[in-house]
């Protein structure tokens, strides 16, 4: 199974949506279209990702200003979510979301090669974790059960205890943190595989291709930045 630590939601945008505050109190997801666990980074500046691509530095700098122009443009709507009744406001929020990673990605696709577009929208896909399973989109293609659901959603709901317990215990971003939790990303995909049929298993991996565990903010150790190729 193909499962990812949550990551962005689109690319940096939540950072707009939350603010610092909220960013402190957002536990695991994310990737495009969830709440992710690091709100300040978009996909694409995850070193694991960048490698997975292929990046070049050029690259790196157009999706930069991609995203900043993006967010300038957005800045203003999302301003105003704030004041919106609570009733209303998680529904705008989805909705500019949507319609950020909407701009993100058909603007991206004058930066990406063909395969680098294709294997990014997997690893977003990944990157949303497993909230990816509450998408109504993704329950239709997976013609998830009630049942389903509600196995996949205690699971969710443990997963996001359990990774904010390994965030508070492994500050140290030691290796053995790290092998802990791939082990315990391993386990998880065993439960979701025990949860899905064949004929989900196979959509879910064509959804997400080859499975790039991407360390969560906090237990990651040093890494070179992202686009040290100059082509």
């Amino acid at each position: 199974m193909r499962l990812l630590s949550k990551y962005v939601l689109a690319p940096a945008l939540v950072g707009l949506l939350v603010g610092p505050a909220g960013a402190q109190r957002s536990a695991p997801p994310t990737a495009s279209q969830v709440t992710p666990s690091s709100v300040d980074a978009p996909l694409y500046r995850s070193p694991e990702v960048a490698r997975a691509l292929d990046l070049s530095r050029d690259q790196v700098n157009r999706l930069n200003e991609l995203t900043t122009r993006l967010q300038t443009r957005y800045r203003d709507q999302l301003d105003r979510v704030g004041r919106l009744d609570a009733r209303l406001r998680d529904a705008r929020r989805r909705e500019l979301a949507r319609d950020y990673n909407n701009d993100w990605n058909r603007d991206a696709r004058d930066i990406f090669n063909e395969r680098q577009l294709s294997r990014y929208r997997q690893l977003e896909f990944q990157s949303r974790g497993l909230d990816a399973f509450s998408d109504p989109d993704v329950g239709r293609r997976l013609s998830l059960t009630e049942e389903q659901r509600r196995r996949l959603g205690d699971l969710t709901t443990r997963y996001n205890r359990d990774l904010e317990n390994i965030r508070a215990t492994g500050r140290l971003r030691k290796d053995d943190t790290l092998g802990s939790w791939r082990d315990y990303m391993g386990r998880t995909r065993t439960e979701i595989n025990d949860i899905l049929n064949e004929r989900q298993r196979r959509t879910w991996r064509d959804l997400t291709g080859d499975p790039l565990d991407i360390p969560p903010p906090g237990l990651r150790g040093p890494t070179k930045a992202p686009g040290g190729n100059s082509r």
